[in-house]
């Protein structure tokens, strides 16, 4: 008797610890559990509970709910391996339009004749001319005035204003009867000069760089709206030396 109490006490005992392994309170048991399984379900949400006996119910349930899955699942759908070698949709650039036109090939002097000369022709057109050197020197300087008695009397202020810098008048050329005010060979030095003069009440004196008349120099032509540069070439009839091109980006 002894010995089949204990073995009836041995498979009670196992039972008891198969039991414990199966519900998963070892860890050791989590595969056959109700919540991974639930986890592991595709596509729980199309599910559906419905009583016995409502099929007619359940095949129209399930043909609805089908097609919007199998869309969701097309929509989702990556990329073929087919689509992936084919180029994108080229967009064509804007085209280009010449707002500037940029003429090589002047002397400094002939660029200033030339833009004088034709400025007044063009009035829709803006016209600039671009040194090709750095400048030699720096004049302070007012303006051209109108004839020497003008110069005169302009001199006549400046020193009444208390200037003792020596003043020369510009007999001759483009600046005609301007008032120099001292000829120096940088630029910091000419607005020092220039700050003095304004502290002191000479308000229409300025600085004006110096560029040899026979260095090279360049013309840009804008459109006085920003549009498109007119053809040029009747401006430029006659001189084969004058090259034109697209003015630099800035």
């Amino acid at each position: 008797m002894s010995f089949l109490r204990l073995s009836f006490l041995l498979l009670v005992l196992a039972n008891l610890l198969m039991y414990a392994w199966g519900q998963g309170y070892w860890g050791g048991g989590e595969d056959g559990r109700e919540p991974q399984r639930l986890d592991e379900q595709k596509a729980a949400e199309l599910l559906r509970i419905v009583p016995s006996g409502d099929g007619a119910e359940t095949a129209s349930t399930l043909s609805a709910v089908a097609p919007a899955a199998a869309l969701s699942v097309t929509a989702a759908a990556p990329a073929t391996v087919a689509d992936a070698g084919k180029p994108a949709a080229l967009v064509a650039p804007p085209p280009t339009v010449a707002s500037c036109r940029l003429l090589s090939g002047f002397k400094l002097a002939d660029a200033r004749q030339w833009v004088a000369a034709n400025g007044a022709k063009m009035a829709d057109l803006k016209f600039s001319v671009v040194p090709g050197e750095a400048p030699a020197s720096y004049d302070v300087l007012i303006s051209a005035l109108p004839g020497k008695e003008g110069a005169e009397a302009k001199l006549k202020e400046v020193k009444a204003l208390g200037v003792t810098t020596p003043v020369r008048t510009v007999p001759d050329g483009p600046e005609k009867f301007a008032l120099v005010f001292a000829t120096l060979p940088s630029e910091t030095e000419a607005r020092s000069l220039l700050q003095e003069l304004m502290g002191k009440g000479v308000k229409t004196a300025r600085v004006v760089a110096r560029i040899p008349p026979t260095a090279p120099a360049q013309v840009e032509v804008r459109a006085a709206d920003g549009g498109k540069v007119k053809d040029l070439k009747e401006l430029l009839a006659g001189r084969s030396d004058i090259h034109s091109g697209d003015c630099l980006p800035r």
